[in-house]
């Protein structure tokens, strides 16, 4: 599975919406959906700078004990 946060957020038509971006990233990674508290405060990382806020999600979720435990 390749994903990356460009192809998530500018080459799709109709774009994902910051909430979708936040649902695949941490699906991709975690295997899991976000919880609600998760949610609210990815989709607001993403609302001023998208494309950055998106990266920084991913290896904020990449370097997740979660992630990296594979619990």
């Amino acid at each position: 599975l390749e994903i990356t946060t460009t192809h998530l957020i500018h080459r799709r038509e109709p774009p994902h919406t910051n909430a979708e971006v936040v649902e695949e990233l941490f699906l991709a990674t975690l295997s899991r959906f976000p919880t609600e508290e998760e949610a609210k405060m990815s989709v607001n990382l993403l609302q001023d700078y998208r494309t950055q806020g998106a990266e920084d999600l991913l290896w904020g979720l990449i370097n997740h004990l979660e992630f990296i435990a594979n619990l």
